[in-house]
């Protein structure tokens, strides 16, 4: 986890040194899957959320999360993938964050277009 925190951060100065004269809007779009269980994920959106939020305080960079979604506030459903990119495109979503928060969901990230119009940075436990 601490190398997964030192990558965001460095991640998030870049942003910050590069958009420092424009709004930046970020989606947040945690996933699950189906058959892991739910209460480790939602523990891991919670601490990841934190942590963005607490980020992104020094900033001025707007978060648009997904909580409206379901119960979870997680990306689990393929069929959901529709309506958060409406969401995040009618909030002007600059950037999308996705973190996995119990196991990799490339699936949902590929059928999502809005995300393949940008970067993608993957970023791994352990990871320097």
């Amino acid at each position: 986890m601490r190398g997964i925190v030192i990558q965001i951060n460095q991640i998030w100065e870049r942003i910050i040194e590069v958009y420092k004269d424009k709004k930046l809007v970020l989606g947040f779009a945690p996933t699950r899957r189906r058959m892991y269980s739910e209460k480790p994920a939602i523990e891991n959106r919670v601490r990841i959320l934190g942590k963005v939020k607490a980020l992104l305080a020094e900033t001025g960079i707007e978060l648009v999360d997904i909580d409206w979604l379901n119960e979870e506030g997680l990306l689990i459903d393929p069929e959901d993938v529709r309506k958060v990119e409406e969401h995040f495109r009618k909030a002007k979503v600059d950037a999308v964050f996705m973190p996995h928060c119990n196991c990799l969901l490339s699936t949902r990230m590929g059928k999502l277009p809005f995300v393949s119009a940008y970067p993608i940075k993957r970023l791994r436990a352990g990871a320097s």
